[in-house]
């Protein structure tokens, strides 16, 4: 069994629609931790533990200007760079689940994000190779950009997180990278 470890990174999950139906279908899902980098006290020794104990962790955001929200990144500079020292990522995988307002054919070459999420996530894949970690390709839930279609990808988002995060609670661990 792995143990997960999602990193919530929303500035307002009371107003969220797709991630806070993430954060939900998330819940109660044995070996998975969901910490808020937004409520949590912001020091190493907050997640020293929940880091030293998951083998896969995620980090849940909500895609703003084809990035993550600011705390995701200061997080990233302070807590786990000191996290990962003496490569106590090893054997463990990181993987990104994100939320974005416009379909998925606009995160086309043609499309006017002009790049797909996978190429958008690359920060967080080099952080995963720097560190020792595996990758596991970005989860993504298009279609925020009206109220309508919100709830029913959000909805539909939500049943295809929790089935992933089942599948991946339940998958063989894989040997450390050496």
């Amino acid at each position: 069994m792995n143990n997960i470890l999602i990193l919530l990174s929303h500035p307002d999950l009371k107003k969220s629609v797709a991630n806070k139906a993430l954060f939900e279908a998330a819940k109660g899902i044995d070996g998975v931790t969901i910490l808020d980098i937004y409520k949590e006290e912001f020091s190493v020794e907050t997640y020293r533990e929940p880091f030293d104990a998951c083998d896969i962790l995620v980090f849940q955001f909500p895609l703003y200007w084809g990035s993550a929200p600011a705390r995701l990144k200061e997080w990233s500079d302070r807590i786990f760079f000191s996290l990962i020292d003496g490569m106590a990522g090893a054997g463990k995988k990181i993987m990104v689940a994100t939320t974005a307002g416009a379909p998925k054919s606009s995160f086309a070459p043609d499309g006017f994000n002009l790049y797909e999420v996978k190429t958008l996530m690359a920060p967080y894949h080099l952080q995963a190779n720097y560190s020792g970690m595996g990758w596991i390709p970005p989860f993504v839930v298009y279609d925020m950009e009206n109220e309508e279609l919100a709830q029913t990808s959000a909805r539909e988002g939500a049943k295809r997180y929790r089935e992933l995060l089942i599948k991946l609670v339940n998958e063989k661990k894989e040997p450390a990278r050496k």
